[in-house]
């Protein structure tokens, strides 16, 4: 995934508070659907906190202003265009 720094936010993740991350713009696919999306780094404590609760990433507005995302509790995740 190639991507470039385009702007830096302030940031906010319960548990850890405030936080800047630079954010990059990128494009990837989910399945074979492709996403062109804003990515953030998110600070060490908070990444390796994520990792030891299996999760990967945080997936944020750009997926859902592309796609009707829907998951339900059993942990089955369908996303299709709009």
């Amino acid at each position: 995934m190639a991507s470039r720094i385009c702007e830096w936010r302030r940031d906010f993740y319960p548990g850890v508070g405030e936080f800047d991350v630079d954010v990059s713009m990128a494009s990837c696919t989910l399945g074979s659907l492709p996403l062109k999306a804003k990515f953030g780094r998110l600070p060490a404590l908070l990444q390796t906190t994520l990792m030891m609760g299996g999760v990967d990433g945080i997936l944020g507005h750009d997926l859902f202003s592309a796609y009707d995302v829907r998951v339900d509790h059993g942990h089955t995740v369908a996303i299709r265009p709009l």
